[in-house]
């Protein structure tokens, strides 16, 4: 009897210490998923009863190797995978296809970048989410906060020709086009959109670079000399003046209008300040 329960204790611990393998699917991953006219479309899987479709995190079966994405919401981009079922068995996911779903926002942006610039060329799209950004079928590095896109002046500066780009938003593919200048003329180093806290005492200063030439003036809001000064480049605008002028208006930004001059040339540009 002592025999026999040894015996059967040795095979049970046999059997504890026995590695589990993992079940290799005898299905085949479904492959050359592509989209035409708003429909998945992908290679039959010989021996498939069934196809799951898995559109980011929602989930989907079906019988026939094509399925209708009409329905989803555009201006979205959607990660898709496909795997085979047999009923018993399934195959693994498919790697992911990148599906972009997005309309015409119909609006066109025009800028100009200067190559002299040593800045990042800055857009406004105050009322856009950005979520991506091509030109042609590549996509750009890029980078989008408080309603602003940034496009790495490095990378303009590699280009000899006007460039449009499709800016990938919240409202559909908007246009950029980009002009590109390589003079001498006059501009604003940074942001134009300037923040000013009420319970700061700092005055606000910009800087410019002039190339050689001048800086004119200041207007908008009956501003005067006396409300800044310029020094090398550098606008500092009064603090003062700056309270005065928000503690007399109901909206919390006024736009102040600059003048540079180089050669001739007039370059006119508006300073934006909001107080915070």
């Amino acid at each position: 009897m002592k025999k026999i329960l040894i015996t059967v204790m040795f095979i049970l611990l046999l059997s504890s210490c026995r590695e589990v393998l993992p079940t290799v699917s005898d299905m085949t991953v479904p492959t050359n998923l592509h989209v035409q006219n708003d429909t998945l479309l992908f290679d039959e899987v010989e021996g498939a009863l069934f196809y799951t479709v898995k559109i980011n995190t929602n989930t989907v079966d079906i019988i026939t190797n094509n399925y209708n994405l009409g329905n989803l919401p555009n201006n979205q981009s959607y990660q898709i995978y496909v795997k085979s079922n047999s009923g018993e068995d399934s195959s693994e996911y498919s790697v992911p296809f990148n599906y972009e779903k997005y309309t015409s926002s119909g609006i066109t942006i025009d800028s100009t970048f200067n190559m002299n610039s040593e800045f990042d060329l800055i857009v406004s799209f105050q009322d856009l989410e950005v979520h991506s950004l091509k030109i042609g079928n590549s996509s750009l590095l890029y980078s989008f906060t408080n309603g602003e896109l940034i496009i790495s002046g490095e990378y303009l500066k590699t280009k000899t020709n006007d460039i449009t780009l499709n800016v990938y938003t919240s409202e559909g593919i908007t246009i950029l086009n980009i002009a590109f200048e390589d003079t001498e003329k006059p501009y604003l180093k940074g942001q134009s959109e300037l923040t000013f806290l009420t319970s700061s005492l700092d005055d606000i200063t910009v800087e410019f670079e002039l190339c050689g030439g001048s800086f004119i003036s200041l207007s908008g809001f009956d501003i005067t000399l006396e409300d800044y000064s310029v020094e090398n480049g550098v606008l500092t605008i009064n603090n003062s003046y700056i309270t005065d002028v928000l503690d007399n208006l109901v909206e919390e930004t006024f736009m102040l209008g600059y003048y540079l001059e180089n050669d001739g040339i007039i370059t006119i540009g508006y300073l934006f300040i909001t107080r915070v």
